[in-house]
C-alpha cells in the first residue's frame, strides 16, 4: 500500500510537471537548432527567414510513409511559396543524395535541407516518435500546428494560408 500512494504521488507530480504551462509555452517557439547541409555548410536556426511562415519537416529518405508525403508535398510545392521550409533527418545527408536530386531541392530558394546527425535536438524537443513530422509556425514564430506520421495535405495547406 505504501508503495502504491508514493507511485501515484510520483505519478501525479509528474503530470503535474508536464501540464505546466511553462514546459508547454517552450513547445510553442521555434527550437534552436543546426543542421549541416549537403555542401558541408551549417544552417542554424538564427537563420531562419523573418516575416515568413516556418515549415519544419522531420523526415527519412528511407521510410517509405515519408517518401510518400513527400512525393505529395512536392506536387503542392507551389502552395508553400510564402514559406521558409526546413527539411532534417538524423541519417548523415549523403545519405539523403537521391532524394535532394530526384526532387531538386537545391532550386528552391526558400528551402534548406540537412542533417542534426548524432545530436537529434530536434526531434528530442518536439518529442518525435513517428516521422515523417511537421512544425508549422506562423510569419510571428509562433507554434501554429504538429503533425506526426498523418500530415494531411489539405489541412496543412490551409493552416499556412492562415497564418500569413
Amino acid at each position: 500500500m505504501k508503495y502504491k500512494l508514493h507511485f501515484i504521488v510520483l505519478l501525479t507530480l509528474s503530470l503535474l510537471w508536464v501540464s505546466h504551462p511553462a514546459v508547454n509555452a517552450q513547445m510553442t517557439k521555434i527550437p534552436s537548432f543546426r543542421i549541416v547541409e549537403p555542401d558541408g555548410e551549417t544552417f542554424q536556426s538564427e537563420s531562419l527567414v523573418k516575416d515568413k511562415p516556418i515549415l519544419i519537416l522531420y523526415f527519412s529518405p528511407e521510410c517509405d510513409d515519408c517518401l510518400a508525403f513527400m512525393h505529395l508535398f512536392f506536387h503542392h510545392i507551389t502552395d508553400f511559396n510564402d514559406a521558409f521550409i526546413v527539411m532534417i533527418t538524423y541519417l548523415p545527408i549523403n545519405e539523403a543524395a537521391g532524394f535532394i536530386q530526384k526532387y531538386h531541392i537545391d532550386s528552391y530558394k526558400n528551402m534548406v535541407i540537412g542533417t542534426e546527425e548524432h545530436s537529434l535536438a530536434v526531434m528530442k524537443y518536439y518529442r518525435i516518435e513517428h516521422i515523417p513530422f511537421a512544425a508549422l509556425y506562423d510569419k510571428k514564430g509562433n507554434l501554429v500546428s504538429l503533425y506526426q506520421k498523418e500530415i494531411p495535405m489539405k489541412k496543412l495547406i490551409n493552416k499556412l494560408r492562415q497564418s500569413q
